[in-house]
């Protein structure tokens, strides 16, 4: 953290010598405004970002939308960017950046990205034109918010279920946490189970299923109803805090509060938010977006909703905050 704000002092100093001209971002967001996620990154991009920078932001809406529709969602994202002809463009996201780094390749631009799970570079490589590329990359920290969690308890924890959604961003995470999930079988002699849904109503399901002591809770955004309609998020972890008979957890800042899940090691979206605006800084400043390594994002939180724990009888680990 103290070297991530040395980096916005730093990105400041620079951006004081060429903040004469205006500057103008174009955010391409995987998915909506109001989305927690990307209210949380946004929070932290308005933190720091420079008040003299002309921002614009397209909204994919991937996690609303079928997977079908995010090709169309892409090329209107694209002829935005030509109408925009911004100076650097920010992609949030995997869908974003997936769909958008091979339409964006042969312009002469800036690129940095953000919370990001998969692996970058493959695509990166096979980028043929002069579009220059940064960014941050998403890497949840499953193993270690399984080993505090279970540290919570005084007797073993045998079961452990892991639910996802089954987005893109969720068949990512799954396979990246899938390999961590083994290991912590093999050295806690836990059962871990991941398991992925599609509708809300197998989620439903699975939830209140008895054969698991503790619950974790990843992506559960696009889960959808039987006619294909998507589920309102709140929702779908309000129901699950009040139908399992075991408690809650997770991996993600957005779903921790009273009445959703009681806490976890969590990514912070405000974190990667603040980092990709350094970065957008640094360019600004008249560094190229590929002379800025692609690093990985703020390392993590504990986190815990004192009434979720208060009503499960729980004392939080010492280093984890209470928030809400």
């Amino acid at each position: 953290m103290r070297a991530l704000i040395l980096g916005i002092i730093f990105a400041f100093g620079m951006l004081s010598q060429a903040v004469a001209q205006d500057h103008k971002l174009l955010i391409i967001d995987s998915y909506h405004k109001t989305f927690s996620w990307t209210e949380s990154y946004t929070l932290g991009l308005n933190k720091v970002l420079d008040k003299s920078i002309h921002v614009s932001r397209f909204e994919m809406n991937a996690k609303k939308l079928p997977v079908s529709a995010h090709q169309r969602k892409a090329d209107e994202a694209f002829a935005f960017y030509k109408k925009v002809k911004p100076d650097v463009v920010l992609l949030c996201d995997d869908i974003a950046l997936n769909h958008m780094l091979p339409r964006l390749q042969h312009e002469n631009i800036d690129v940095v990205f953000l919370g990001v799970n998969g692996d970058p570079q493959p695509l990166i490589e096979r980028l043929n034109g002069p579009v220059r590329v940064t960014g941050i990359l998403e890497r949840p920290h499953f193993y270690r918010s399984l080993s505090d969690v279970i540290q919570l308890y005084n007797q073993p924890i045998k079961n452990i279920k892991i639910l996802f959604d089954d987005g893109p961003t969720a068949k990512i995470n799954t396979a990246y946490l899938q390999s961590q999930a083994n290991l912590f079988s093999k050295l806690n002699q836990t059962i871990t189970r991941i398991e992925r849904f599609t509708t809300f109503p197998d989620w439903k399901e699975a939830v209140l299923e008895d054969e698991y002591d503790v619950l974790f809770v990843g992506s559960y955004q696009t889960l959808r109803d039987r006619k294909g309609r998507n589920i309102d998020a709140n929702q779908v972890i309000t129901w699950t805090n009040q139908n399992t008979k075991h408690p809650v957890f997770a991996f993600w800042k957005v779903a921790v509060g009273e009445g959703m899940a009681a806490g976890g090691y969590v990514l912070d979206g405000e974190k990667h938010g603040i980092h990709a605006a350094v970065y957008i800084h640094k360019v600004f400043a008249g560094m190229p977006a590929d002379h800025i390594p692609i690093s990985v994002g703020h390392q993590g939180t504990g986190i815990y909703s004192k009434a979720e724990f208060a009503q499960l009888g729980l004392t939080p680990p010492r280093e984890w905050v209470p928030i809400r």
